[in-house]
């Protein structure tokens, strides 16, 4: 992009308008992925994404995950991505039996646990 539209984005952020998610290089692989492939892809992404729009005093940082059609969910990519400073999880993909389950007891929004902390 032009530094025109660069700045115009800046200002979205800065004013609350626009957030970046994720700010992987891709959509992170869960099922079958080496853990070094995830924070390969995600280091890659979240730089360009400081070096092509951040900028002095304006944090670009993403502090929400988004897996819009992953097969599966692990624990170690939820584990990674608390690690990176990601405060959140949104997914789209749940077993139905489980989205059944979770949605006749009304606890569709769930804090992951990994080794006893709570990651989200």
């Amino acid at each position: 992009q032009d530094e025109k539209t660069k700045e115009t984005l800046r200002k979205l952020v800065k004013a609350g308008q626009f957030e970046f998610i994720n700010a992987g290089w891709c959509m992170n692989d869960e099922a079958s992925v080496h853990y070094s492939a995830t924070i390969d892809q995600m280091s890659e992404g979240m730089l360009w994404l400081q070096r092509e729009v951040g900028a002095p005093g304006l944090d670009v940082t993403p502090t929400i995950a988004w897996q819009i059609d992953p097969f599966g969910h692990s624990s170690a990519h939820a584990a990674l991505s608390a690690q990176m400073g990601l405060k959140g999880l949104f997914f789209a993909r749940m077993h139905y039996q489980d989205y059944d389950k979770r949605k006749a007891n009304k606890d569709l929004e769930f804090s992951w646990y990994v080794e006893g902390r709570n990651l989200f």
